[in-house]
């Protein structure tokens, strides 16, 4: 999985700040790559190539997103909206 590194910044302690979050990647050999995008081109990092906690941190992140009643459930199960 492809994330952006703005979304990244702050979690699991990386920096808040965009430019030094990518100064951080590159010190910690973490290669980026650059995407297009409705906004224009912006930096993206493979997901696996993050350090643990910077991944749980970005995952739990991601799952706080969620509408309440669908953390937790898989797409297809019952209660999911892809069962209704």
């Amino acid at each position: 999985m492809i994330v952006a590194v703005k979304s990244l910044a702050g979690l699991g302690g990386l920096p808040v700040d965009r430019s030094a979050l990518s100064a951080w990647l590159r010190r910690n050999g973490i290669p980026t790559v650059m995407k297009s995008g409705p906004g224009g081109k912006a930096e993206h990092v493979r997901l696996s190539d993050l350090p643990e906690d910077v991944r749980l941190a970005y995952l739990k992140q991601q799952i706080e997103t969620l509408p309440r009643g669908n953390r937790g459930q898989c797409p297809g199960t019952a209660g999911s909206q892809a069962s209704r």
